[in-house]
């Protein structure tokens, strides 16, 4: 079964597109636009000049994926993006998949804070670039395509960001993964495990204060950030180092005008978002 070609943007909507990653990772921090991997026939936004304070890959730090070392034809993968640097506060990626004759293949399972570059199903991303120190980490489930694609490498683009509102003082990272082709058992597999989930905001909206409980399904270390309507952080509590099993961190409202928020639970094993209601 042969993947889905590649689609290339036309020439006129190169500097629309470079624009719109500044404004995606550093103005506004919703997603990059496709085709900014580094994958063969992508560029970066270093290339593009959005974030060219430096070289390419030039950085202290570094983007890496981690994954199994092959795939069962037919059956999700779960796989995470690790971006990293050192004294950077805010991260961004994004990621393809391509077989051996460099077109698309498999699909993708939109995550929490994950959304498709530019409407584009073949490049992952995320939704909101989370606040968080030195590095940040984006797991995500690829589905894998039937038997017979072959070996399938994955390329990812990371952004480490300074956070200060503006292009530069930022580093942008690329990296490829190769994962071979597992035997096709014909066992069913299990589900993916989980890493993280939400399991109460409350109370939600909020006056004085609010508890957010989750689960962990790994040990883990866990921040919680809460960001105003334009991005802008204006609470942290700080968690350290969890077993698995039930927890729970107390927000203190005191001093937020009222208005609505976004909490970010952030944790080596994924971040888990949503939405806060302060009433005054």
């Amino acid at each position: 079964m042969r993947s889905r070609p590649i689609q290339r943007l036309a020439a006129p909507f190169v500097g629309l597109v470079a624009l719109l990653f500044f404004v995606a990772v550093v103005s506004y921090p919703t997603g990059a636009p496709a085709m900014r991997t580094g994958a063969p026939g992508d560029q970066t936004c270093n290339a593009f000049g959005c974030h060219n304070s430096f070289a390419l890959n030039s950085g202290p730090g570094s983007v890496r994926i981690e994954a199994p070392a092959d795939y069962a034809p037919g059956e999700p993968m779960e796989l995470t993006v690790v971006v990293s640097q050192e004294g950077q506060i805010r991260f961004g990626f994004e990621i393809t998949a391509r077989d051996g004759s460099n077109d698309f293949a498999g699909s993708w399972t939109l995550g929490d804070n994950q959304e498709f570059a530019d409407n584009n199903p073949e490049y992952v991303t995320h939704d909101q670039a989370p606040y968080v120190n030195d590095q940040a980490s984006f797991t995500l489930v690829w589905n894998a395509p039937p038997a017979g694609e072959g070996d399938i490498t994955f390329y990812a683009a990371g952004n480490a960001a300074d956070g200060l509102g503006s292009n530069t003082g930022d580093h942008i990272y690329t990296t490829a993964l190769v994962v071979t082709e597992g035997v096709d058992t014909g066992i069913e597999l299990e589900e993916l495990p989980r890493a993280l989930e939400v399991t109460s905001v409350f109370p939600n909206p909020v006056v004085s204060g609010t508890t957010v409980g989750f689960e962990l399904f790994r040990t883990a270390t866990v921040r919680l950030s809460v960001y105003d309507a334009a991005g802008r952080l204006v609470r942290t509590v700080v968690g350290g180092v969890r077993p698995p099993g039930e927890h729970s961190l107390m927000l203190d409202a005191a001093g937020m005008s009222g208005g609505v928020y976004f909490y970010s639970l952030e944790t080596s094993v994924g971040t888990k978002s949503g939405k806060l209601l302060v009433i005054r």
